[in-house]
């Protein structure tokens, strides 16, 4: 049994749940009141972009994913992760995206050097766990 995933799956699956906490995100920001839409936003363009690309490598799906955002998103918070999917892009340069390299993603999405450990119990450590079940 392998333990690739479906990046295009694990995006959808995170927008999900923003979309479910939109408003939560919203009334947390004090100052503009849509991070929460923002946050969908930026996740369904990544989303939708990796999916364009499903039968490319997932370097090239990350890549196309961090042009798209520069592109289609003014956002500062889109710009971000923007960057960390160039990143991720590189860092996945001839690898297949699994449980075991998904760390690498969640790493470069969050500007953290590939040798930063992430804890077990954190929120996309346990989404990717539920995506790799039977």
């Amino acid at each position: 049994m392998t333990d690739e995933l479906n990046l295009s799956t694990v995006f959808e699956e995170v927008t999900k749940v923003l979309a479910t906490n939109r408003q939560q995100l919203d009334d947390a920001d004090e100052y503009n009141h849509n991070h929460g839409s923002n946050m969908v936003h930026t996740f369904n363009l990544i989303q939708r972009a990796v999916a364009s690309k499903e039968a490319e490598p997932v370097s090239d799906q990350l890549a196309f994913a961090s042009k798209v955002l520069k592109d289609q998103s003014t956002g500062s918070t889109a710009q971000i992760y923007a960057e960390g999917l160039a990143k991720a892009s590189q860092d996945f340069v001839g690898k297949e995206f699994s449980a075991s390299t998904a760390g690498t993603l969640i790493n470069s999405m969050m500007g953290m050097d590939a040798g930063t450990e992430r804890g077990g119990g954190d929120f996309l450590s346990a989404l990717l766990g539920s995506l790799t079940k039977p």
